[in-house]
């Protein structure tokens, strides 16, 4: 549903539940045809509450990583975290693709492979 495809952005994406606000508005987005459900994902995983929530994760998995780096491997985290979204799927897997794509490893199967050329 709409709001089980919403609540997984916000968990996966910020690390939390959405506020109802935040869910009644994207629901609404979606269920109205006013977005579609790529948008309503950019929306959410472009944030700036979301790049610093990602930006966090992959520096508890790579504490050593510089800056420039960083912001490449949350881009490319962004870019990996897939529009059919399932309740089950975990931002370390998106951060898995995005460390790889900045550091040249090949391409994980499930990763996009329009994405991975970016």
């Amino acid at each position: 549903t709409a709001t089980e495809q919403v609540t997984t952005y916000y968990k996966t994406c910020l690390g939390r539940s959405p506020e109802k606000k935040g869910l009644d508005y994207h629901v609404n987005l979606l269920s109205s045809g006013k977005s579609s459900i790529s948008q309503i994902k950019e929306g959410i995983c472009n944030g700036a509450e979301a790049q610093k929530y990602i930006a966090s994760q992959i520096k508890k998995q790579n504490p050593k990583i510089g800056d420039s780096d960083l912001k490449k491997a949350v881009n490319a985290t962004i870019i990996a975290v897939p529009t059919n979204i399932t309740s089950g799927f975990v931002l370390s897997k998106a951060i898995t693709a995005g460390i790889s794509k900045v550091f040249g490893v090949s391409r994980p199967k499930w990763y996009p492979k329009e994405a991975w050329k970016l």
